[in-house]
């Protein structure tokens, strides 16, 4: 009777998992779509299942996508995120594809954004004519990227203000003799920023988030950024920085500041006679200033004052 009881006792543990098993549909990985998406995807930034970002099956395993261009930081899956068995990246937040060898590539949410490694020494930001074959044998999936390399990577200021694009010329940091990176832009609006390498491979930041957010603009113009990495998340800046900057970053200390930009408008007042004259920080000329923040301009050398 024991034996009986045992008996039954694991035929009822057994029939629960194997039903669970049998609802459980194994990924077909050779019929799948598979779809490159990314920082820089023929000029799209991370758009699921775009049509022009579609992989063409060529049978026995084998997939192709050729596109315009590719920008550093990107992966293959479905077209959703929705399948981590279809998600496919790298292994690690440093490792790189290097063009015209074979990368494999790993499954699952954890995986990394796939970055562009050094090429003749030089790390770019993008490539032009991308071409990636995939290969496909059950679970185990391998590319291998061909193409021109278009341009150099480096630091970018990617915030609301651009979209959050980290390719974008326009506020991309210019290394000096000094090691120090600097950047003039125009902010017309507060909002939020962080600073990072091309593709994301690289990410600084708030340590902070909510109540603790870093916040600059309001008192200070200069901070020391958290690095993202090795279990440590970062959070978006606060900015309410509004008018022309120059911003100068320093990777190896991590610190960014903010300088305003007064010169242009100087430039074109010009003074006379010794006297004060007033302008806005937009350059306006005022005769008779009233409260507020102007720019207090004597023979040829402006600071800004307060008003009361």
């Amino acid at each position: 009777m024991n034996k009986f009881l045992l008996a039954a006792a694991a035929v009822a543990a057994f029939i629960p998992a194997f039903a669970q098993d049998a609802d459980t549909e194994p990924i077909d990985y050779l019929n799948a779509d598979y779809y490159v998406i990314g920082s820089n995807v023929n000029g799209k930034s991370w758009a699921e299942g775009a049509d022009d970002a579609k992989f063409e099956a060529k049978g026995d395993g084998v997939f192709e996508w050729t596109g315009d261009v590719l920008g550093t930081g990107f992966k293959i899956n479905n077209g959703t995120w929705a399948v981590p068995e279809l998600n496919f990246g790298a292994a690690s937040e440093t490792q790189t594809i290097t063009l015209d060898k074979s990368f494999t590539l790993t499954a699952g949410n954890e995986s990394k954004n796939i970055g562009l490694a050094a090429i003749d020494g030089v790390d770019y930001s993008k490539i032009n004519n991308p071409k990636i074959v995939l290969t496909v044998n059950g679970s185990e999936v391998s590319i291998v990227l061909t193409g021109e390399p278009a341009g150099e990577a480096g630091w970018f200021l990617p915030g609301d203000y651009n979209d959050w694009n980290v390719e974008n010329e326009e506020f991309q940091f210019k290394k000096g003799d000094d090691g120090l990176f600097t950047l003039r832009v125009e902010f017309e609006e507060a909002g939020e920023f962080k600073v990072a390498w091309t593709g994301w491979a690289m990410e600084y930041g708030s340590e902070g988030s909510g109540d603790d957010q870093l916040v600059l603009g309001m008192g200070e113009d200069s901070a020391k950024l958290t690095k993202k990495g090795d279990g440590v998340d970062v959070s978006n800046v606060k900015s309410y920085f509004v008018g022309k900057y120059d911003v100068t970053w320093n990777p190896e200390t991590a610190e960014i500041s903010f300088v305003e930009v007064t010169e242009d408008a100087v430039e074109e007042i010009g003074v006379d006679n010794g006297e004060a004259t007033y302008f806005t920080l937009q350059g306006v000329k005022v005769m008779e200033p009233a409260n507020g923040l102007y720019i207090k301009v004597v023979n040829g050398k402006a600071n800004k004052v307060i008003v009361k």
